[in-house]
């Protein structure tokens, strides 16, 4: 007696090489996903088909979106003529839409920046410049009261960082001494050997820096104004690209 080829047992066939009782179960099975609980082609939702093999809301989505390709000069043309007719109204519209979904509509405006910030940061760079020289005070006021809100903060920063570097300097030979340091600064003419700049204020800084391996030695510090040392940071200095002196 042959088997079934769902349950492999070895009963009487009645179709299609399927005992009885998986036949019928296969056919109510069938029926039942094919009429009464179809997915749509779309969405792939087990909802209510409405036509061609597509919900409600599939359907109405792909008439629209069909519609507006036959016609997307036409529309176009009538959506710019009921903006410049109506631009209070659209502004109010847009407003009132803004303030009511404000994270969502903040998040879309920074990714945009984020975006076109990327793909030309000389762009935004050179209008920042121009920004804050033509509201200088302004700007003035805003990193003075950045400064005093993030004062702590900088002064434990600080702190930290000259506490790591001492303890770096310990486990590495240091040569360097205050003489050194003077005959630095005259060989370099009191210049930033990065930009080239004169100024009374200058820093040592380490050409290979000593979380790279290098030594605290006359022969691997040069003077450095602070705008380039801080820029510069921990990468070496062939890698590093001053600012225009």
């Amino acid at each position: 007696m042959p088997a079934c080829i769902d349950c492999y047992q070895t009963v009487r066939i009645h179709a299609k090489d399927r005992c009885r009782q998986c036949y019928d179960y296969r056919r109510k099975h069938i029926y039942y996903h094919a009429y009464v609980i179809p997915a749509c082609m779309d969405c792939n939702q087990i909802v209510r088909i409405y036509a061609k093999n597509r919900c409600r809301k599939c359907y109405d989505y792909r008439k629209k979106r069909i519609y507006y390709r036959a016609n997307a000069e036409r529309l176009r043309a009538y959506s710019r003529a009921w903006l410049r007719a109506n631009k209070d109204r659209a502004l109010a519209t847009q407003k009132a839409w803004s303030a009511k979904n404000w994270d969502r509509h903040h998040s879309w405006r920074l990714a945009y920046y984020r975006a076109q910030r990327a793909a030309d940061p000389a762009k935004y760079q050179e209008r920042d410049r121009r920004k804050r020289l033509a509201n200088i005070e302004a700007a003035r006021r805003r990193d003075r009261k950045s400064y005093l809100v993030h004062r702590a903060q900088r002064i434990a920063k600080s702190v930290f960082h000259a506490r790591k570097r001492s303890l770096l300097k310990q486990s590495i030979p240091c040569t360097f001494t205050y003489r050194d340091w003077r005959e630095c600064k005259i060989v370099f003419q009191s210049r930033c050997a990065y930009c080239l700049k004169v100024t009374p204020r200058l820093t040592q800084d380490h050409l290979t820096p000593l979380t790279l391996g290098g030594h605290h030695s006359a022969e691997n510090i040069v003077p450095a104004c602070f705008t380039c040392n801080r820029r510069k940071g921990i990468s070496h200095w062939m890698l590093f690209r001053p600012s225009d002196p």
